[in-house]
């Protein structure tokens, strides 16, 4: 499982989204409300679940950690046990 950023920012009302996913929903969020100060464009925000892969890590210039890497293998390793 993996977090996914969605935005309103258009007329249209519809949430649409882009190809990130985050390993936890705080740090969505976290990028949600980076995106939203960078970008006038956006009126509304939201995360959602995602059964994809986690693929980005936001707060870090340099990327995620050996230590949280191993958090994220972890954690989908023993998804995988469960069957999930």
């Amino acid at each position: 499982m993996s977090f996914a950023v969605e935005v309103i920012a258009d007329g249209s009302s519809e949430f649409v989204g882009n190809g990130l996913r985050f390993a936890t929903q705080m740090e969505a969020q976290s990028y949600a409300a980076d995106l939203k100060a960078r970008w006038s464009a956006v009126r509304s925000t939201r995360t959602t679940e995602s059964t994809e892969p986690v693929n980005a890590c936001f707060g870090s210039s340099t990327g995620p950690t050996e230590q949280e890497m191993k958090r994220i293998a972890e954690y989908f390793s023993k998804r995988k046990m469960e069957g999930q």
